[in-house]
């Protein structure tokens, strides 16, 4: 997760994020991260890209609010891709494979055997509010985002990373009890288990 923020136990610097993220991943020599919570808009990546010398990485942006004073929601995924690693390979980023709202993005990296593997990034809703609200509409849209980006590339490779903010497995709460958020069928998990995917920590 990349952020700014002042109060206490807030975010660090987006700029020691950013060297915390490359450390780690030097560290344990990974070739692609899966960002979410970057909080940035779409003119706000020049810092970012300069700072990510090495990597490529592409974003999908957190829009700002609709209306002045509504609450602005700490949105933005993103990919990262080390340069060595898809060097002399092809790299594809279309459009429609970035979640308007910013929670999330798809990356497809062609392989040696001249096959595509895909990459998506995603940050869903803490909650999926009640009925009618703006909490619901964003994780049904979400929902129906990644829906079809699985249907799209059905068949395929694809590794899906991110926050997930709901599990399949009553043991992965601390509570050991699935929570209704968790069995709706907008949760990603629950939409990742309909496509037929499966969970690499089970």
């Amino acid at each position: 997760k990349l952020g700014r923020g002042k109060k206490k136990h807030a975010l660090p610097d987006i700029e020691d994020a950013v060297h915390a993220l490359l450390s780690e991943m030097g560290r344990h020599g990974t070739d692609v991260g899966f960002i979410t919570e970057t909080r940035h808009e779409d003119a706000g990546t020049a810092h970012l890209d300069f700072a990510l010398q090495g990597y490529s990485c592409y974003w999908s942006p957190a829009p700002l609010p609709a209306a002045r004073g509504q609450r602005k929601r700490a949105k933005g995924t993103a990919v990262l891709l080390k340069d060595e690693w898809v060097a002399n390979r092809p790299v594809r980023c279309e459009e429609r494979w970035k979640h308007k709202g910013g929670r999330g993005i798809m990356v497809a990296v062609q392989r040696e055997d001249a096959r595509w593997i895909y990459f998506m990034s995603v940050y869903a809703c803490p909650s999926d509010g009640a009925a009618g609200t703006v909490e619901r509409a964003e994780a049904l849209d979400l929902a129906e985002w990644a829906t079809q980006r699985l249907l799209e590339v059905h068949g395929e490779r694809v590794v899906v990373a991110g926050d997930m903010n709901a599990v399949r497995r009553a043991v992965d709460r601390r509570t050991n009890a699935l929570t209704s958020y968790d069995r709706r069928k907008h949760a990603l998990p629950q939409v990742l288990k309909a496509a037929g995917y499966l969970d690499v920590s089970e």
